[in-house]
């Protein structure tokens, strides 16, 4: 008869341990205990309450490589492959105390740590520009600047927001039509560079003395 293995498991938001052991009978048995000060992933044991988790590289840090020690246990921070290479796996501690582990798809890793980061929203005509037709790449899709009802002459610009997303700002073009340009829309070009944001999207803007949200049709 083969040998049966089992190894005692944190669970249950790691405040729960399943103990295995051999009984008087000599078979496998468990028990789940609750752990008032946590089960910290990787320990297998509950958390005293004078343990203490230390992160050498002081947290959920992409750019050092670290190290955490807990409980006579130590894990380092490493390069982990998968399908579409390599990956950060970063350990740190949380809050209670508790080693945790976290991943890194948005760098290329190195030695433990993130070495270059790969961009995950890029704007072909860099940034806001309602004269030049453009658009903005994201990890998931493609979106193109646009034109709205030319009544309004207004465009649809694209372009990259402070948290990597691709968004839309509407600008009414202050010398004529908005015009596809292959394939994008755009204002007009002048040297000026007057007109008016009439929408912004998330945001109220105040026109004509009405306060309005959403796209103007």
């Amino acid at each position: 008869m083969g040998s049966i293995n089992k190894t005692d498991l944190c669970w249950g938001d790691n405040y729960n341990l399943t103990e295995w052991y051999c009984n008087a009978s000599n078979s496998i048995a468990s028990k789940t205990y609750n752990c008032p000060y946590g089960c910290p992933y990787f320990a297998y044991a509950c958390k005293k309450q004078n343990d203490v988790c230390v992160d050498s590289d002081g947290g959920k840090n992409w750019n050092v490589k670290g190290s955490i020690t807990f409980a006579n246990s130590t894990r380092t921070d490493h390069c982990s492959e998968i399908s579409t290479g390599p990956v950060l796996v970063e350990y740190y501690c949380d809050d209670y105390g508790r080693i945790m582990e976290a991943y890194n798809t948005n760098c290329a890793c190195n030695e433990g740590k993130c070495t270059d980061y790969f961009p995950i929203c890029v704007d072909s005509d860099g940034g806001i520009d309602y004269f030049t037709g453009g658009q903005v790449t994201t990890s998931t899709s493609t979106i193109k600047d646009f034109c709205g009802n030319q009544l309004y002459n207004y465009t649809y610009e694209s372009y990259c927001d402070d948290f990597g997303n691709a968004n839309y700002k509407t600008y009414s073009c202050p010398n004529g039509p908005c015009s596809l340009v292959n394939g994008s829309g755009q204002c007009p070009s002048t040297t000026s560079t007057t007109g008016n944001v009439i929408y912004d999207l998330f945001k109220k803007v105040k026109i004509a003395g009405k306060v309005i949200q959403g796209i103007i049709s």
